[in-house]
């Protein structure tokens, strides 16, 4: 027993060795003092306790349990070598981890396994759900358009014909009445308005008549960038941002430079304290993560246009009614609601994309997507 580094004793009180196994070696300590372990221990728990000490008799480091033996003043004490309780320790642990580390390492990849199974499994969920919603709202969009359109048309056909009838009249009494003049003059202005506004219509239903050709942004946003500015007013700067490198496109030029314009109106009227106004064209590239939630596009290269203003955005149900045509968040008679509108249908028409980005409280960016042609831009 004592090769594995037991020892065991019945001590007094006072700390003397009453008996003792392995026996005191003759000439060795025979009473321990009141500055060792067992004393202080014994005085700090009369019942017994448990403390770790290096024998004076052996010079052993050891772990020892005390115990009072009834109410007498004699105690047991019963200690074990701390190399022998790591050893075992040891030993106990080291056949538990030979098969405990591969069965927690194989329940780690599994727990692992499972959570990127979930992970992409919640992803697909989210990516499935804003898939569904852009495509309820690309649905809506062309339901509307479609009956505006159609309404549109025949709108215009009775305009064409208004209008027709109006011109020669006002030839005809040119010199006559000024009273019938400028009842004449009136209706001739009322419906070239009306036209205006059909034209818009047809514009967001995609039916309006473009004359598209190989342009160059840069040169076209720079050109326009005076006329945006005076638009805009003193209160707003303008910053236009060029990229020598950026790609042709082919659209309708006249066409585009109205969308530029329809968008920095919407900026300016977000912004009624004055702001800043960001417009910048870069290469961009639509990938199939971006096409599969938005199913009206197509993937490859695109120019982007970035209309960004520092205005006070736009909510979430804003947006989701902001290409509608008529809708407007503009008190009556301010605005017609077909500015946005334009801007989609053109957009559409001319085989782009557009995507409203917005940050409450700091501002809305507008990134249109026109696609690359491959040639060298006229404009």
């Amino acid at each position: 027993t004592y090769t594995r580094g037991l020892q065991y004793a019945l001590l007094r009180e006072d700390g003397l060795f009453l008996a003792r196994y392995p026996a005191v070696p003759p000439g060795g300590i025979d009473r321990l003092d009141a500055n060792t372990s067992f004393r202080r221990t014994v005085a700090a728990n009369p019942k017994g306790g448990f403390y770790s000490s290096t024998s004076p008799v052996d010079q052993i480091e050891r772990r020892y349990a005390i115990r009072r033996l009834g109410d007498t003043p004699l105690f047991l004490t019963a200690g074990i070598e701390t190399a022998t309780i790591r050893n075992e320790w040891i030993a106990t642990m080291t056949s538990h981890l030979i098969f405990g580390i591969p069965a927690s390492l194989f329940l780690f990849l599994t727990l692992l396994m499972v959570s990127q199974r979930t992970e992409r499994l919640y992803s697909e969920i989210d990516r499935r759900s804003i898939a569904e919603d852009a495509l309820r709202q690309s649905q809506k969009l062309e339901a509307i358009g479609h009956l505006t359109g159609g309404i549109a048309h025949d709108f215009n056909n009775l305009l064409t014909i208004i209008i027709g009838n109006l011109e020669p009249l006002q030839r005809k009494l040119a010199n006559t009445d000024a009273k019938i003049s400028r009842h004449l003059e009136n209706a001739m202005h009322g419906a070239q308005r009306a036209a205006t506004l059909t034209k818009r219509l047809l514009a967001f239903s995609r039916r309006q008549p473009l004359s598209p050709s190989h342009i160059n942004t840069n040169k076209l946003m720079n050109g326009l960038s005076d006329f945006l500015q005076r638009a805009l007013g003193e209160d707003i700067s303008l910053d236009v941002v060029g990229n020598s490198s950026v790609w042709p496109v082919e659209v309708d030029a006249a066409e585009f430079e109205s969308v530029l314009v329809n968008l920095a109106v919407n900026a300016r009227d977000a912004m009624p304290s004055g702001g800043k106004l960001t417009i910048e064209a870069n290469n961009f590239y639509l990938d199939d993560a971006y096409c599969r939630q938005h199913t009206d596009v197509m993937t490859g290269q695109y120019v982007q246009i970035s209309v960004t203003d520092t205005g006070c955005g736009m909510s979430k149900d804003v947006i989701d009614r902001a290409f509608e045509p008529f809708y407007t968040t503009k008190q009556a008679g301010q605005g017609t609601g077909l500015g946005l509108s334009q801007v989609y249908g053109f957009v559409k028409q001319s085989g782009g994309h557009v995507k409203i980005y917005i940050e409450v409280g700091e501002g809305t960016t507008i990134k249109i997507y026109l696609r690359r042609f491959h040639g060298e831009a006229a404009l």
